[in-house]
């Protein structure tokens, strides 16, 4: 199934999309929400287990995506979500702010002004652009690049192996942080 919400190609459909439950579908005895595009304006929705490949506009804010939230592409200013677990492989435009990211959240690309976000557990190999700030790292945040002006972040224990471009400061680590590179 591919279905376009808010977007160019059915006209009917522009507008936002807002307070809707979308649960997946069953194919093949797999439950899926995958492959739609929501266009700009997409807020107040709930997405079912398996939300993935799918393209959501500029302005996505105050939703919820379930388990294995993965390779989705997220335009401007998306705020206020909440993502379940396996949150992975996600590209996120800029001025993404205040989200709250479930465990093991891995492979995410965050463009530029990434703010006041709290990431949970497990946050690794993630890439994130400039001005990153203020946002919040559980526990054994590692591997993770930041770019230019990544400042008045706190980090949880064991953080390691992140690398930091160019002015970063005002950041505050917790136990046992090591292998970090500073610019």
């Amino acid at each position: 199934w591919l279905y376009t919400f808010g977007g160019t190609t059915d006209d009917s459909l522009t507008g936002g999309c807002h307070h809707n439950t979308m649960m997946g579908y069953v194919l093949s005895s797999v439950l899926t929400l995958n492959f739609n595009t929501f266009g700009s304006g997409c807020y107040s929705n709930t997405f079912g287990t398996d939300c993935s490949n799918n393209t959501f506009g500029n302005e996505c804010y105050s939703n919820t995506f379930g388990n294995y939230c993965s390779y989705n592409k997220f335009g401007d200013y998306c705020w206020s979500n909440t993502f379940g677990n396996y949150c992975e492989h996600n590209e996120f435009g800029d001025n993404c702010d205040s989200n709250t990211f479930g465990d093991i959240c891995d492979y995410n690309t965050f463009d530029d002004r990434c703010y006041s976000n709290t990431f949970g557990n497990y946050c690794y190999s993630n890439t994130f652009g400039d001005s990153c700030q203020s946002n919040t790292f559980d526990n054994e945040c590692n591997n993770n690049a930041f770019n230019v002006d990544c400042s008045f972040n706190t980090f949880g224990a064991s953080c390691y192996s992140n690398t930091f471009v160019g002015s970063f400061k005002n950041n505050t680590f917790g136990n046992i942080c090591y292998s970090n590179t500073f610019g």
